[in-house]
């Protein structure tokens, strides 16, 4: 299995300090000390969205595999409806 800082490698191409410390300072020129928290905070609550979707997801491609090659465990069962939740017109009374 890959390693994630694999990834983050990849992504960025091994960014170092430097460049870290350069990026936060025209971030931090471009919107000012008021607006980075919030942008903070609103990229922490996107990327946790981003995350659960992906998750998600994934979770969902594993189950469809998984019923491919096992098949369902439980097969489809009828909705109960409003035409099938009563009484058939043949069935008769109970004596009582």
């Amino acid at each position: 299995m890959v390693d994630a800082n694999y990834y983050m490698t990849a992504f960025f191409g091994g960014i170092g300090t430097m460049e870290v410390v350069i990026l936060f300072a025209v971030i931090l020129l471009l919107f000012g000390p008021k607006r980075l928290p919030s942008m903070a905070r609103e990229f922490g609550r996107l990327t946790a969205m981003f995350r659960k979707a992906a998750d998600a997801f994934r979770h969902e491609l594993v189950r469809l595999d998984v019923e491919t090659l096992t098949g369902p465990d439980d097969p489809v069962k009828p909705e109960k409806t409003a035409s099938n939740d009563g009484p058939k017109p043949d069935d008769k009374p109970l004596a009582g």
